[in-house]
């Protein structure tokens, strides 16, 4: 990596990033704001999203409304942002001789946004038309279908994009209320990339972004499991727009975020995941079976994790899916039965390294964009490596989180073209039926 990095803490609590990069043909910034669609209040779904919306349209140091992506479009650049479920990421790139005033415009949403009640209008539009995008994809549908199984005092269970309808009225003091009591520099990672050395980056980064107010606000916690003891297991069926036959099994469990340099459900999703001679993914793709077969995991919150197996099934493959439920299950516990093996963890070790030291240098708004968001979850001198640390085998970890794969404790998902269930999800009008109970197996 021939890029030079450096952590610093801004006395506002802002959490910041330089990189330089001597040899880069673009300047980029990204700004994470610790707060997501789990902070949307109950009576104003989307409003995390529809700030980001608001954030670009003018400040009292910049007022036109479009001026930001003018500057930016002028010289060569591009932005965006999104809106995840903890956070909100915004970021941008720029031709490095224009960085310096890029950089201050980008800085003033966060300092001084004007937030004007003219524009309120055509953004909630801009926000319903992106959900109105979303309605007939298939990923997306899953996605939001899946919320009706969880904990409704869990946030994920919650409309996350907004429309017409979670924002209508007079939502601008909801927003004013949103950026006070969530915006805070001290809830805030910034990442910085140029051509410039770092000492020459620290003075002014520093200048432009100190006046971002520090309203000392704390972590954000979400203290409700994803989904209660009486609603697992379950199994969910839905419709799919596409032809596609999809099967699906996620199983809960604690952070998972924590153990990032051991990763004991690495060992056990690699596993799972494995294509290999003994593998279930070499059973059930000779039987005609499947298309394709994954396993990951993914945090949630602070507290909770998800471990899925996710599975694409061919049509024949469709009518067997109790069988496919069982081969998974007593290959689940062939692994709970069996060792817990060092030298596969040290195999899977040595891969993930390899993968850290002969990656390709990213762009340089890719690298700003994935570095923000992971300020919040890990130290600065982790912060590159992070993902591939697989540092301490550890058996007994490992075991833990394996014996939370069983057919008590797991969302079933079976997705197929024109399935008619009872029900019907709110705001996607997916079909769909949910049962309560022990898992089916042949």
């Amino acid at each position: 990596d021939t890029r030079d990095y450096r952590y610093l803490e801004l006395v506002n609590g802002l959490k910041v990033v330089l990189i330089s990069d001597q040899k880069a043909d673009k300047a980029a910034a990204s700004l994470t704001a610790f707060r997501g669609s789990f902070n949307d209040p109950s009576d104003r779904l989307g409003l995390a999203h529809f700030l980001e919306h608001m954030l670009f349209i003018g400040t009292e140091k910049y007022p036109e409304a479009d001026g930001y992506f003018s500057f930016v479009k002028s010289h060569g650049g591009s932005s965006n942002a999104y809106t995840a479920p903890d956070h909100t990421n915004y970021f941008f790139d720029i031709q490095p001789e224009a960085f310096h005033e890029g950089l201050d415009r980008f800085a003033q949403f966060f300092i001084s946004p004007l937030l004007e009640k003219e524009y309120v209008d055509r953004e909630k539009n801009a926000v319903n038309s992106e959900y109105q995008m979303q309605v007939k994809d298939d990923g997306w549908r899953s996605y939001v279908v899946q919320k009706v199984a969880s904990n409704p005092e869990h946030p994920v269970s919650k409309f996350s994009i907004g429309s017409l309808e979670t924002l209508k009225g007079d939502v601008h003091g909801a927003l004013l209320t949103f950026f006070e009591e969530n915006y805070s520099a001290n809830q805030m990672a910034l990442v910085v990339l140029s051509n410039e050395t770092l000492d020459e980056m620290q003075p002014w980064v520093t200048e432009t972004f100190l006046p971002i107010k520090n309203r000392r606000l704390e972590v954000s916690k979400i203290n409700k499991p994803i989904y209660t003891s009486e609603q697992l297991p379950a199994k969910l069926e839905f419709d799919n727009l596409k032809d596609e036959y999809r099967v699906g099994y996620a199983f809960p469990m604690p952070s998972i975020q924590k153990h990032y340099r051991k990763k004991p459900v690495q060992y056990i999703s690699n596993l799972l995941g494995h294509e290999g001679s003994g593998s279930l993914h070499a059973l059930l793709n000779e039987k005609g079976w499947i298309k394709g077969l994954s396993a990951g995991e993914s945090q949630v919150d602070k507290d909770n994790s998800v471990m899925a197996v996710n599975i694409s099934l061919t049509e024949a493959g469709a009518a067997h899916v109790d069988e496919i439920s069982a081969y998974l299950f007593a290959y689940l516990n062939l692994l709970k039965d069996g060792q817990i093996e060092e030298w596969i963890y040290q195999e899977q070790a040595t891969v993930a390294q390899l993968a850290f030291r002969f990656s390709e240098k990213s762009s340089a708004m890719n690298a700003v964009r994935s570095i923000a968001p992971a300020l919040q979850h890990y130290p600065a001198e982790d912060l590159l490596v992070a993902p591939y640390l697989m540092e301490e085998f550890d058996a007994s970890l490992i075991r833990s989180f394996l014996t939370l794969l069983t057919r008590d404790n797991v969302l079933m998902t079976l997705s197929s073209p024109g399935y008619k269930g009872e029900s019907t999800e709110a705001w996607f009008g997916v079909s769909y039926d949910l049962k309560l109970g022990e898992i089916s197996v042949a």
